[in-house]
């Protein structure tokens, strides 16, 4: 919890059937989401592969596809999307 703020969600039947079938798969967890260290390991990996010197965060990541659904958007909405 981020804010450490308590909140309840209400989850429907189809979807609380998916999180029952992975649940216990890791502790503390529902799905088996990777860790922070496997993810990173991952995203330097990919960093070295391609050359990039700029340090690749999850920070960076965030911006970037938060810059890249507002482009969609402008996109889609303009006349130069035939979507």
């Amino acid at each position: 919890m981020k804010t450490k703020t308590p909140y309840r969600v209400q989850v429907l039947s189809p979807a609380w059937a998916i999180m029952e079938q992975y649940r216990g798969k890791r502790a503390g967890f529902v799905f088996d989401v990777p860790t922070t260290d496997v993810i990173l390991n991952g995203m330097h990996h990919i960093q070295r592969n391609i050359g990039m010197e700029t340090p690749l965060t999850f920070h960076c990541l965030s911006h970037n596809k938060n810059l890249l659904l507002i482009e969609y958007q402008r996109i889609k909405n303009s006349k130069e999307c035939n979507c």
